[in-house]
């Protein structure tokens, strides 16, 4: 499958629209991703999302931001 490019903001705002599905992570949010000066070993450009709670421990957000991050890196690289 072919990755979509697009701009780093348009990555986050994706990312937090699918993490804000669930009620119980409405208080967290993806905040930047690191880019990488190479491709990594599944083709992905960017990795290390980071990831911010307001009122409420991040590692409550952690499982459900991995497994979405995760669906990012499959679907898209950034400009």
């Amino acid at each position: 499958m072919a990755r979509r490019v697009v701009r780093e903001v348009e990555l986050l705002d994706w990312m937090n629209r699918e993490l804000h599905k669930d009620e119980d992570y409405r208080d967290c949010e993806f905040t930047s991703v690191t880019r990488l000066a190479e491709l990594d070993d599944v083709g992905c450009n960017w990795s290390s999302p980071n990831l911010r709670a307001h009122g409420m421990p991040v590692a409550a957000c952690q499982e459900a931001a991995a497994a979405i991050s995760e669906r990012a890196r499959q679907s898209f690289n950034i400009e």
